[in-house]
């Protein structure tokens, strides 16, 4: 078989799978859906600022769009295949119930009852292939005429959105974990950033704070020669805690995902229960990558969330901006 042939296969096999996707969320099966998907599949809905990662929290997330749109269906209009991206190009069509979903509405919010809107709105729905199987859909659409078809301002959405992802933290991980996030876009190849900024541990210092108390000292690779699943990234403390960061996937140059294993020592364990994050690179068309550092931080009790949001606006996204920007800096 020519390699023409083979390429030909994969991307047909590719773009076939992608629409058995499609057509199982028009249907608003789930199983189906999660069927042409891997175990750590990642879903974006970039206007709704939302992004699901496992199918665990994919599944909660689809659940309640689907309770709030029970006719939503994808109208294809066109796809593409390049390298192992599938874009597939359409309508999204949908009758919002009216409803503030019972699970994320206060309790004067239960009685309202909105007109139901028909919306129809333009999207392409970019979907990363691995295996034979969707690794991850970033969705994008209009976000303003989204709204004014719903009849609801961008900014009640949005609300609401952030009070769905609370919920989904509540019943995937039992407890409502903090979310951060911050972006950069590097001018170097994705190759480079990552070669630069994560392969070599050591790198992760330049997000020490500037006060001298806590800050890492040193950091080292253990477990592995090189950075993977199973290695263990270890930050030595002025406070002398040792805190080890596992690496529970790495796809190079692509995503380090980690996880706090033994705490932060201090006084922060008190009130932290479990921390974890991720490092994602993505390319751009025109050789430059977009680097995104997210965290998710769970308070030990309700009561300890207003400290922890304190210390993460004062301590944590502080060192996460001045990562990225020092990232951005070296490769200038």
């Amino acid at each position: 078989m020519t390699q023409a042939a083979i390429s030909r296969s994969s991307a047909e096999l590719a773009i076939e799978v992608a629409l058995r996707y499609g057509r199982a969320k028009s249907q608003q099966d789930l199983a189906g859906a999660l069927a042409c998907c891997t175990e750590d599949f990642v879903l974006e809905t970039l206007p709704f600022q939302s992004r699901g990662a496992g199918r665990a929290e994919v599944e909660v997330d689809l659940r309640l769009f689907f309770e709030q749109f029970p006719d939503y269906a994808w109208v294809p209009t066109g796809h593409a295949f390049e390298g192992s991206v599938v874009t597939l190009y359409g309508r999204a069509t949908m009758t919002w119930s009216g409803r503030i979903p019972r699970e994320l509405a206060r309790p004067w919010e239960r009685l309202v009852r909105l007109p139901r809107r028909r919306i129809d709105v333009p999207a392409v729905a970019v979907l990363d292939m691995r295996d034979g199987l969707i690794a991850r859909e970033r969705f994008h659409f209009d976000m303003r005429e989204f709204c004014a078809q719903l009849g609801l301002p961008a900014r009640i959405v949005l609300g609401l959105l952030r009070r769905a992802e609370r919920h989904r933290h509540r019943l995937v991980d039992g407890r409502a974990a903090i979310r951060t996030e911050h972006t950069i876009v590097v001018d170097a190849p994705i190759e480079r950033v990552y070669a630069h900024a994560f392969a070599d541990v050591t790198r992760i210092q330049a997000a020490n704070p500037r006060w001298p108390f806590p800050r890492a000292t040193r950091i080292e690779l253990v477990g592995a020669p090189t950075l993977c699943e199973g290695a263990i990234r270890r930050v030595h403390l002025t406070t002398g805690h040792v805190t080890d960061e596992l690496i529970e996937a790495c796809r190079p140059p692509h995503l380090v995902r980690y996880r706090i294993a033994n705490g932060w020592g201090m006084l922060l364990d008190a009130v932290i229960a479990a921390t974890s994050g991720e490092h994602e690179l993505e390319p751009t068309t025109d050789g430059r990558t977009i680097v995104t550092w997210r965290s998710w931080t769970v308070p030990r009790a309700a009561v300890a969330r207003p400290i922890v949001e304190l210390l993460i606006r004062t301590l944590l996204a502080p060192m996460q901006q001045r990562f990225l920007r020092a990232i951005a800096r070296d490769l200038k």
